[in-house]
């Protein structure tokens, strides 16, 4: 399930699209479970480049899971969407940042915090498909606590 009704990251415009039809659109793009492609990983290690963060990532939240079209730092092509922390950047219009990890109730127990690879700060930025349908988010995380530079700056 997507989106938790007891989730502690409630917004307004939680419930302002159609969940079928962002399926639909993600699915309508043939992408899941593709190779991996130069243009995409580009787009990966430039985020890690600039934003200093170890791990960076372009990923397509499935029903029940999240894949990496690109990744850098993480060594797994796809993640279970119950730990995923892009599904709760699913529920945001436009960014969501995450300073500190072991702080939020959304994630200090996930196990991407407690255990490798320790992520301690997050921020996912949305993709759009033409239509301006919620489509997937594009993220990167540390694994240094309050880094700065992830949680303000040009990222």
């Amino acid at each position: 399930m997507l989106l938790d009704p007891n989730d502690t990251c409630k917004v307004a415009d939680a419930i302002t699209w159609d969940e079928e039809e962002r399926s639909a659109a993600l699915q309508s793009y043939d992408v899941l479970d593709t190779p991996r492609e130069e243009d995409f990983d580009d787009l990966a290690r430039v985020a890690s480049d600039i934003c200093g963060a170890p791990i960076a990532v372009v990923n397509l939240v499935d029903t029940t899971r999240q894949f990496f079209k690109a990744e850098v730092g993480l060594g797994v092509r796809s993640t279970p969407l119950e730990t995923a922390f892009c599904r709760h950047a699913l529920l945001r219009n436009d960014t969501m940042v995450v300073p500190d990890a072991t702080k939020d109730p959304r994630f200090n127990c996930n196990p991407l915090v407690t255990e490798a690879p320790h992520i301690r700060a997050y921020a996912g930025a949305l993709l759009k498909t033409p239509k301006a349908c919620r489509s997937e988010p594009f993220a990167f995380s540390t694994t240094r606590s309050g880094s700065s530079r992830t949680s303000k700056s040009k990222c």
